[in-house]
Parts: structure tokens; sequence; C-alpha cells
């Protein structure tokens, strides 16, 4: 089992994430990906 708990990430004054949590419990597949917007976003 993979458990994350309040995570936060900030790119200069730009939240990218915060307060995150979840777990991935053992036999579960996740996938995880960032949206076209966070992408152009992050590169300015």
């Amino acid at each position: 089992m993979i458990k994350v708990e309040n995570v936060t990430k900030k790119y200069g004054g730009y939240t990218a994430v915060n307060d995150i949590s979840f777990e991935i419990k053992d036999g579960e597949i996740v996938r995880i990906s960032r949206s076209k917007w966070c992408s152009e976003k992050l590169q300015q």
C-alpha cells in the first residue's frame, strides 16, 4: 500500500497541488495525469 497525506506543491507563487491525500491499495492500478491547462500554466 502507498499512502500520501497532506501534500502541497508550489511553483513560485502558483500552488499546483494543495493539501492532497490518497491511498493506493495492493493490486490497484492508478493513473495520475495532468491536464493540458496545468501543463501550459506551469510552462509560463
